[in-house]
């Protein structure tokens, strides 16, 4: 009730969010001093902080559903938050600033080190088989402790926004011990985790693909196989690997969205030749049409039967139909693509009698 002596950090890339928003609210109630880390320039959170650091210098960096930028850049920010906080309280002890000045050192060296991975991720993409990817339907994000935890959250929701994708972030031993087969598993190695590469090893036999971003000296330990596919990390203190680790997996998620939306080169095809050949009912394997309502697919393969069109042109009720789908199908390179944040909808907080939003 009393927060007069606490501070609170909020991180925000639109500063619409209800939830974030009515947190900031209350905590001023209650006399917090408040500070937010924004993308947006003059977000609606900026309005209600003490105080707000922006991450663009007189502009946004980015406006998109998957904020990629925004994410790398808030990690960033961060960093040279903290470390501020820490030349204040530790000013007078030569030792703890020494330690200071060498991280940051280390923060002016992450352009290079995202330089670097952007470069050398097409060299492991290379060895992926995005196809298979897409065509298995169980996904799993998975880490090595807290560490690689935070990460691998972000890579969830990656996934998420940019796949239309439902899926789970979980501790490698608790997948191990679940049993998890017939799987794409996208794991996060840490640096300094001790152990877990006969798991590894072990899921991987369940016939799963594993997918493993972490450093080279880490992955080094993991036998090779044709279900393991590492993706190396440029070499940087573990305190920052986080970075290269979410840039790979923001990558990974970009590209498995790109085959998604080669489904809808199906569809467009038919639709400009105006007519259905049997070849063409043979590509609609059920891989085609995930995350379709079933009504919609029973209603459609129906028409095709009823209407018996093959080899004729396609009634206006098909052509309709198939243009549903080859615009559904573009829906993960479309979230990406358009300049477009949705806002999270708050719920209605109550402290005692008195509704604080609404």
């Amino acid at each position: 009730k009393n927060m007069k002596d606490t501070l609170i950090i909020a991180i925000a890339q639109s500063g619409t969010t209800k939830d974030t928003n009515v947190f900031i609210e209350m905590s001023n109630l209650r006399g917090a001093t408040t500070l937010c880390l924004l993308n947006k320039r003059n977000g609606d959170i900026s309005y209600l902080c003490d105080s707000t650091l922006y991450l663009g210098n007189g502009r946004d960096i980015e406006i998109s559903v998957p904020s990629t930028k925004t994410y790398i850049a808030h990690i960033v920010l961060g960093y040279i938050l903290t470390n501020y906080f820490l030349q204040k309280i530790y000013k007078f002890n030569s030792n703890n600033i020494k330690k200071i000045e060498n991280e940051i050192k280390a923060i002016k060296k992450i352009p290079f080190v995202i330089t670097k991975t952007l470069k050398n991720f097409n060299k492991f993409s290379k060895k992926i088989n995005y196809k298979k990817i897409i065509k298995t339907k169980k996904w799993y994000v998975a880490y090595d402790n807290q560490n690689s935890s935070y990460a691998g959250s972000e890579i969830r929701i990656k996934l998420s926004e940019c796949c239309y994708k439902t899926l789970p972030c979980v501790d490698i031993n608790d997948l191990n011990s679940s049993k998890i087969h017939n799987s794409i598993i996208i794991m996060i190695k840490d640096n300094s985790s001790n152990g877990n590469n006969k798991v590894i090893e072990n899921i991987s036999k369940n016939n799963s693909l594993m997918i493993i971003i972490g450093q080279k000296n880490e992955l080094s330990k993991i036998k090779k196989t044709l279900k393991i596919i590492k993706i190396i990390n440029p070499n940087l203190d573990k305190v920052f690997d986080v970075i290269p680790s979410v840039i790979n997996g923001q990558l990974l998620s970009f590209n498995i969205a790109k085959e998604l939306d080669k489904r809808s080169l199906i569809f467009s095809k038919i639709i400009k030749k105006n007519t259905l050949t049997k070849l063409d009912e043979k590509k609609f394997d059920d891989y085609i049409f995930e995350n379709i309502g079933a009504k919609k697919i029973i209603s459609f393969k129906n028409n095709i039967k009823k209407n018996n069109i093959k080899n004729k042109k396609l009634s206006s009720k098909i052509k309709k139909e198939l243009i549903f789908f080859e615009q559904f199908m573009r829906r993960p390179i479309d979230t990406i693509k358009h300049q477009a944040k949705t806002i999270t909808v708050g719920t209605d907080r109550k402290t005692q009698n008195k509704t604080i939003y609404e």
